[in-house]
């Protein structure tokens, strides 16, 4: 059972969205509840991937294996700023995994 863990990150930029985003990346993230499946993602590193949108929206997340597997979401963002948001996510996800 893949459970999700959203960071206060995260968090700020999921309620910056508007209703009809939130409502994708709900939908989204039920499908990878239901079926462990992610659909479109890249890895980015050893502990980042993304999780990609057609709309350009990106979630960016690491794995922990915590009483099952959780999948902590790290950061959101778009292709914009997809630079600026891969470091700060990397950041977080070497914290996470390595202290």
């Amino acid at each position: 059972m893949i459970s999700f863990l959203k960071l206060l990150e995260y968090a700020a930029w999921y309620d910056s969205q508007t209703a009809k985003t939130k409502t994708q990346i709900d939908a989204r993230l039920q499908r990878i509840q239901e079926n462990g499946h992610y659909g479109h993602i890249r890895k980015l590193s050893s502990v980042l991937f993304e999780i990609k949108f057609n709309n350009g929206n990106r979630i960016y997340c690491t794995e922990r294996i915590i009483d099952g597997k959780v999948v902590i979401l790290i950061l959101g963002g778009n292709k914009n700023g997809q630079s600026k948001d891969i470091k700060q996510a990397q950041k977080i996800a070497e914290k996470i995994h390595y202290d």
